[in-house]
């Protein structure tokens, strides 16, 4: 098995290569393996069960089914507002989280950048 170190070097080198389409697929691997043996251990399948996503955003909803059951209303600014309408939380929420999560892995920058607004 690969170690830490190994990937951390493997994911130093190719960012300071020049940039391609292969590289970047490359790193993207890197990183989610990285994250995925050494870090959170997120769950990169997006098989969670409703249960296990209950749990893990159970503080986002105030910890009640109500809250994570509650139907998203409002908003058709955009697209995403559009197709989330008349979905619950615990519907849109994980499929949000995996999104977000690959955005860690493909742009960290804007990941950062991401959460700064919170």
């Amino acid at each position: 098995m690969v170690t830490e170190k190994e990937l951390q070097e493997a994911i130093d080198e190719l960012e300071e290569a020049p940039g391609s389409y292969k590289g970047c697929a490359m790193l993207a691997a890197l990183y989610a393996l990285k994250d995925r043996y050494y870090g959170d251990g997120g769950d990169f399948s997006g098989s969670l069960s409703r249960k296990d996503t209950s749990t893990r955003f159970s503080s986002f909803s105030g910890g009640g089914d109500s809250d994570w059951d509650s139907t998203i209303n409002g908003g058709e600014d955009s697209e995403f507002l559009r197709a989330v309408r008349g979905k619950s939380w615990g519907e849109v929420l994980p499929v949000v989280d995996e999104l977000v999560t690959a955005v860690k892995v493909l742009q960290p920058q804007l990941y950062g950048a991401f959460l700064r607004r919170f």
